[in-house]
């Protein structure tokens, strides 16, 4: 089974390849292209060597929020370069990839358009000057989608439009295979103390508007925070590895392989609303949970 998992011997802290939950993963294509949110996690170092924090890079399915595969890479510039190392391990042609605004650069999006696939990633100040530029665009004569939530005593409204960059000049929004920009204009009313705030985030992605508007773009942007709250909240707390306290050899790196595989596990199976409910059934049933775990395989 450890094996199946992708526990190699001797590999660098026991990198769990998703391959075994690849194969049970029908569900995981969900959204436009079968969607990814690819993500960086710092952990505690494990091992020897000059950096003092490592970085976990998951890559998880959009809607249901299984770990389709996980690498590991130094802290320092480690998850640029982390993220580029997993996309050439993992078949991602024809699917649309989100990631965070770390990642808006030319050699990560280059890779993952030669690769086959499509991305949708914000653009923050690390890019000033795209930043500026997409900023810049005519907003106003693009089409407007709008989503309104209520819940927690707040009324949350979402805004998205998205701009056609084909013909665009190369200056603007240089990324290679760049075909719209789009924005996000954000606003929280708390009933509570009366207040509004309002958010502008932009961005850029290689699907033409033939493929997503401005509906499709929000749907990708509000699905790649899932991977916050569907995996690395749960880690953190369900798991309770925020209370870990493992630093040598390769272990820290392999308890958090075998959490995503018992997650995912938990969420193929469907059967438990929430992981801490799972948590507390098969603690008290390690039989049935060994079972689910040899049903699985």
């Amino acid at each position: 089974m450890l094996v199946e998992l992708g526990f190699k011997e001797g590999s660098a802290c026991g990198a769990w390849r998703g391959r075994w939950i690849c194969r049970r993963c029908a569900s995981s294509r969900q959204g436009p292209g079968g969607a990814l949110a690819l993500d960086g996690k710092a952990a505690s170092a494990w091992g020897e060597g000059p950096n003092p924090e490592r970085v976990l890079i998951v890559a998880v399915a959009h809607g249901d929020g299984l770990t389709v595969d996980r690498t590991a890479s130094d802290g320092v510039g480690g998850e640029i370069l982390g993220v580029r190392r997993l996309l050439r391990e993992i078949p991602v042609a024809g699917r649309v990839l989100t990631l965070d605004a770390l990642h808006s650069r030319p050699e990560t999006a280059r890779l993952i358009v030669g690769l086959g696939a499509d991305y949708a990633m914000p653009v923050k100040g690390n890019r000033p000057t795209l930043l500026e530029d997409i900023a810049l665009l005519d907003w106003s004569s693009t089409a407007e989608f709008a989503t309104t939530e209520k819940g927690h005593g707040r009324v949350e409204t979402r805004r998205c439009r998205a701009f056609p960059l084909d013909g665009a000049p190369d200056e603007l929004a240089a990324l290679p295979g760049r075909r719209q920009a789009f924005r996000i204009v954000r606003e929280r009313h708390v009933a509570r103390t009366g207040r509004t705030a309002t958010q502008t985030a932009f961005g850029v992605t290689s699907l033409g508007p033939e493929r997503a508007g401005p509906a499709e773009l929000l749907a990708l942007n509000r699905g790649h925070w899932e991977i916050e709250n569907r995996l690395h909240h749960m880690r953190d707390v369900s798991c309770d590895e925020d209370r870990l306290r493992i630093r040598n050899g390769r272990r820290a790196g392999n308890l958090a392989g075998l959490s995503n595989a018992a997650i995912s596990i938990v969420r193929l199976k469907g059967r438990f609303n929430h992981p801490p409910q799972a948590n507390r059934h098969y603690a008290a049933r390690q039989g049935e949970a060994l079972r689910e775990v040899v049903r699985s395989g």
